[in-house]
């Protein structure tokens, strides 16, 4: 394909009202179709293909979700290479990006069409509680590596963007039923409908329910197991108000129930139920395009045996504005200038021996730029910087005996992300990339403010008469991830593939935890507490491999992606011994994928190999339990065989970890083998 000049790209952007991650009124079919393959414009605000993005970014197709045979969102992230998949339960996972992982995991930002669905209690996402229905997903942005410049706050490991089927440009109308062991019983539709020329609707629902795995457990784990089941109902429009001006309205609903494994190596029921609302404008000007964005985000988390607590919920308030105009100087220079008001608002329903109503709330203020420079055909460079002012406060009322009180929490934090990318294109087949990354993640609620107490009655792990205290630290300061990328394309027509090389090497900086262990404390009146230490900034880490990756699909129907990925991680001692991130994934990941369609038939494999881990777990509970647990190194085997009935029907079985009944893939308990089937109907 010949390269197109970029002032052209450009001013089809500007046409098709072409957004960033924060506003996806985005016509991606006829990009795709004038690029000849898939494209994102969440990096920079224009049209790119995967390889001329200046960030380390994986587009994960709708096809390639059709071949997987999976109907888990995280599990369609397995294929990426140096992304790890940790499957703790039926329907818990967490995501671990280059060698680091953990329940809970705090360090990769998710976004459902530019909107953020991480949650920001304890800085995590909820996988089982996304309100999306796979079957519209038009695609998957995996970006590895800091790009909160480019992408927004916490985008520290990377990022997630899942984009779905824009209702104005495109006419999804899908049914799916499925069913398969464990009893699993799952449906979803999504219905589009076009009010003329000038509007369109969607919406989208399901459900899904199963039994938990039967894998062994502890006596006091075994009673916080739960049957999974997920509801969700989600409905999004696009209008075009006049030439050049659109906007759109969104909102989506779920609740979910599953066994999920914690921030402490624990596991837990967990109820999470999600509203959120959306809205997009974008207007074409002689100033540049214009965008706007504002959601509302309401998350409630309820737990069953966390910290051994008799009553525990979470509930947190997100409210985000961002506006932003994208421009261009000339016809190689292209910039964009945003800002982002963020109001977050946290607090909890717990068991409290003394009276107190904390509520934890603060105001962020940002501000960016992005500068793309396009210095010649074959050699660009993108620029990204973006300030965080952050404003905390405690608004509710803490007891007296407190470890902090009310106003230590009125604290004002400044820092600042940044991207460079340099992309080097010497012919059409070959790309060279140089990316440098820094990136903020901020504490979580939790570790700034969760602030509950209890008495020994309600935990037979304390000594009679006193009193358990739990709390976060005020004081505590944002970790800082740089990171530094050399990459390598290389397309290779006769064999219609694409060879992807890179390597990195990475320091986070002040990396947050959990410190073990607690004191006694004599407060006035003879009160004794058993105070459980606070969180804090352990110490640094550092990391650094590469991946290799070739992947192609052929004119008669063969398609094939290999890979194989090395991340070694380094951590101090003090950081070791508390969040122990250092063999908490597997280092050496090698995954072998490949398929066939002939004529109404598909067939499709991926074999992998994950080496040995070493996490932090817990299977008691309690302080007593926790430890570092090995697992060796395995291998799995996942498939599907589907075939379409006509035009509208296809017929799939698919199965994970078919070699083995279960499968010790990570100190949680084991994973069991599923078997699937599906019937999908189109429209």
């Amino acid at each position: 394909m010949t390269r197109l000049p970029s002032f052209l790209l450009v001013s089809f952007c500007n046409l098709t009202l072409c957004a960033t991650a924060q506003a996806q009124m985005v016509d991606y079919g006829s990009l795709q179709d004038l690029y000849g393959g898939p494209v994102t414009t969440s990096a920079t605000g224009t049209p790119m293909l995967e390889k001329d993005v200046p960030a380390n970014m994986t587009i994960i197709t709708a096809d390639d979700i059709k071949h997987s045979g999976t109907r888990d969102i995280a599990k369609l992230l397995e294929t990426v290479p140096g992304i790890y998949v940790m499957h703790s339960a039926a329907a818990d996972f967490n995501v671990g990006v280059r060698g680091y992982e953990q329940a809970d995991q705090p360090r990769l930002l998710v976004l459902i069409n530019g909107r953020q669905v991480y949650l920001d209690d304890y800085s995590r996402t909820v996988w089982a509680n996304l309100p999306v229905n796979i079957d519209d997903i038009r695609q998957i942005e995996v970006v590895k590596g800091p790009n909160a410049a480019l992408f927004g706050v916490n985008a520290v490991a990377g990022v997630i963007n899942i984009v779905t089927y824009n209702p104005l440009y495109d006419n999804n109308n899908v049914v799916s039923f499925m069913g398969g062991t464990q009893n699993l019983t799952r449906g979803s539709a999504t219905l589009t409908h076009k009010l003329g020329d000038k509007v369109g609707l969607k919406l989208s629902g399901g459900g899904m329910r199963m039994d938990e795995f039967d894998t062994e457990r502890g006596a006091v784990e075994a009673q916080r197991v739960t049957d999974p089941h997920r509801y969700y109902v989600s409905f999004d429009s696009l209008g075009e108000i006049k030439p050049g001006m659109q906007a759109g309205l969104g909102m989506d609903y779920a609740r979910s129930n599953n066994t999920y494994a914690l921030t402490n190596g624990a596991m837990s029921a967990l109820k999470t139920e999600s509203l959120s609302v959306k809205g997009n404008w974008a207007w074409q000007t002689e100033l540049g395009t214009w965008k706007a964005t504002t959601y509302w985000n309401r998350y409630r988390t309820d737990y069953k045996g966390l910290f051994d607590l008799p009553k525990l919920a979470f509930l947190t308030n997100l409210v985000a504005v961002q506006l932003e105009d994208q421009f261009q100087i000339g016809k190689s220079h292209t910039f964009r200038l945003s800002t982002e008001y963020r109001r977050n608002m946290f607090n909890f329903d717990a068991f409290q021996t003394f009276a107190q109503t904390p509520e934890l709330a603060y105001n962020m203020w940002s501000a960016g730029g992005m500068w793309h420079w396009q210095m010649r055909d074959d050699l660009s460079l993108t620029s990204a910087v973006r300030l965080d002012r952050l404003s905390l406060k405690e608004t509710g009322d803490l007891w007296d005996g407190a470890i902090y009180q009310k106003d230590e929490y009125s604290r004002q934090l400044t820092d600042y992300s940044a991207n460079i990318g340099l992309v080097y294109q010497p012919t059409h087949d070959d790309t060279f990339r140089i990316t440098f990354g820094r990136g903020i993640q901020e504490p979580s609620f939790v570790e700034w403010g969760i602030n509950t107490t209890y008495p020994s009655a309600a935990s037979p792990l304390l000594p009679p008469g006193t009193i358990y205290d739990l709390y976060g630290n005020p004081y505590i300061q944002p970790s800082v991830t740089q990171n530094y990328e050399v990459g390598y394309d290389r397309v290779l027509a006769p064999i219609a593939s694409v060879l992807r090389v890179s390597v990195f090497y990475q320091t986070n900086d002040k990396i947050k935890g959990a410190t073990t262990g607690g004191a006694v404390r004599v407060l006035p009146g003879g009160i004794i507490t058993a105070t459980q230490a606070p969180f804090a900034n352990v110490g640094d880490s550092q990391a650094w491999g590469g991946e290799l990756q070739l992947k192609g699909k052929s004119a008669s129907g063969f398609r094939w992606n290999a890979s194989y990925s090395f991340a070694r991680v380094v951590d101090q001692q003090s950081v070791s011994d508390v969040v122990h991130n250092d063999g908490s994934m597997p280092r050496h990941m090698v995954r072998l994928g490949g398929g066939y369609s002939y004529q109404k038939w598909d067939f499709d494999t991926l074999f992998s190999y994950l080496g040995e881990t070493n996490m932090l777990r817990n299977e008691t509970g309690d302080q007593t339990g926790i430890g570092v647990r090995h697992t060796s190194g395995y291998v799995t085997l996942s498939g599907r065989i589907a075939y379409k009935l006509n035009d509208n029907f296809t017929f799939a079985v698919s199965g994970s970890n078919i070699t083995s009944l279960t499968t010790q893939e990570s100190a949680f308990p084991a994973v069991e083998r599923q078997a699937l089937v599906s019937v999908t109907a189109r429209f």
